[in-house]
């Protein structure tokens, strides 16, 4: 994310921002479940976190992260009954990087 903090912070209701830190805070316990669940080979659980992630982000205003936590939950769901892949490893370590820009910001 190559967002400066005006540019993050126009998408995201004024009323909503001074919760930020906050969200960042779930949002990074999310991308950990999500990491956890994988994991353990709990591919429902991972999805359901990853969707998590994405409803979280996009209440927020955050498009760039929610449009990547969807990639995650969308590669989840295409792994079936398989181990993780490396798509969904790397839509994890995208979404950290996109999270980490965000509270660099803040």
């Amino acid at each position: 994310m190559s967002a400066d903090r005006d540019e993050i912070f126009s998408s995201v209701p004024s009323v909503l921002q001074p919760l930020l830190p906050e969200v960042c805070i779930a949002l990074r316990e999310l991308l950990s479940t999500t990491g956890e669940a994988l994991g353990r080979g709990d591919l429902e659980g991972a999805r359901l976190a990853a969707h998590a992630l994405k409803g979280a982000s996009m209440h927020f205003g955050l498009t760039t992260l929610s449009l990547a936590a969807a990639e995650i939950e969308q590669d989840v769901e295409e792994e079936g009954g398989g181990s993780e892949s490396e798509a969904v490893r790397a839509g994890l370590t995208r979404f950290a990087s996109l999270l980490a820009a965000l509270e660099a910001v803040l």
